[in-house]
């Protein structure tokens, strides 16, 4: 979902790229935190869990830094051009 976000927020080129990676970043990290209390307080039989809650905030670092990797190293002219 991150890298996705941030592709997307990439195709805008208006918005300055440390915005796009924060947003990127806090967006999915929000929404991992609200399933996390969700399985704490509305499903029975599951708990939240401090390291899933961490282990979803790793992927989704490592989604969003290889999305600007990529970007960075020039991958993006072919996919631009794909999708236009």
């Amino acid at each position: 979902m991150a890298s996705l976000l941030y592709r997307v927020l990439y195709l805008s080129f208006t918005i300055p790229v440390n915005v796009q990676v924060v947003v990127s970043i806090a967006i999915p990290v929000v929404y991992g935190g609200i399933i996390e209390l969700m399985q704490e307080y509305l499903v029975s039989g599951r708990t939240a869990d401090i390291f899933d809650f961490l282990a979803n905030i790793g992927g989704i670092t490592i989604g969003v830094y290889s999305s600007w990797l990529l970007v960075k190293l020039g991958f993006d002219r072919y996919y631009v051009k794909e999708l236009s």
